[in-house]
This record gives structure tokens, C-alpha cells and sequence, in this order.
């Protein structure tokens, strides 16, 4: 297996255009729409909050109005947590393959006895 396997003989117009006809299904509009809703509610929340929660008929100080940004936090901490997961789930997935025994006595510890 080469690391360079050559200059394709395509043309780069036709490769360019090809991914556009998928904007025409149905799923690909539906998950475009529903992804644009789901950041603009994130957005506009995060940006009228304050004029909203301040004002006279909630009164919050601007310490109250600031915690509803820990989740956003937390969020972008979770994306250190995938990663460290995903270093996980391959090392055990390589003893795994290493040893098929780990495997036994997990499934045993979570599923039951084997037969």
C-alpha cells in the first residue's frame, strides 16, 4: 500500500459539484432546519437573558443572571471528557483484542453467569 497513490483523472469541476444535489433530499433540509432552530434558541436565550431576567418583574442581580452561563461551560468541558473517553474505550478495546478473557469476565460481571 503506497502512501501517494497518484493524480486522479477526474475533473475537479464535476468532484466539486457532485455533493450539491444532496441539499435537494428532504432529511438533509429537515436536520439543516432543526439544527438552525436548535442554535438559534441557544443564542437568542443566551443574548435576552439579561435584558429579560433584570428587569422589574424578576429583579435578579447580575451575579443570578451570570450562573445560567455555567451549563455553557460545562459544555465545552465536555468535549476534554470525549476525548479522554474515547482514549478509554480504545485502550480497553485493545486489550480486548489482546486478551479475549477481559471481555469474558466483564460480560460475566455485567450479564450474569456463562453457560
Amino acid at each position: 500500500m503506497s502512501l501517494f497513490s497518484g493524480v486522479s483523472k477526474t475533473n475537479v469541476l464535476k468532484m466539486f459539484v457532485r455533493p450539491f444535489p444532496l441539499f435537494l433530499f428532504p432529511a438533509t433540509t429537515f436536520a439543516f432546519l432543526a439544527y438552525a432552530v436548535a442554535l438559534f434558541l441557544v443564542v437568542s436565550v443566551n443574548l435576552l437573558n439579561s435584558f429579560v431576567l433584570e428587569a422589574p418583574p424578576y429583579n435578579w442581580s447580575i451575579a443570578k443572571d451570570g450562573l445560567i452561563n455555567i451549563p455553557y461551560v460545562l459544555w465545552l468541558g465536555d468535549g476534554v471528557s470525549a476525548g479522554a473517553n474515547m482514549v478509554i474505550v480504545v485502550s480497553l478495546a485493545m486489550s480486548l483484542v489482546l486478551s479475549p478473557q477481559v471481555g469474558l469476565s466483564t460480560s460475566t460481571a455485567i450479564g450474569g453467569e456463562l453457560d
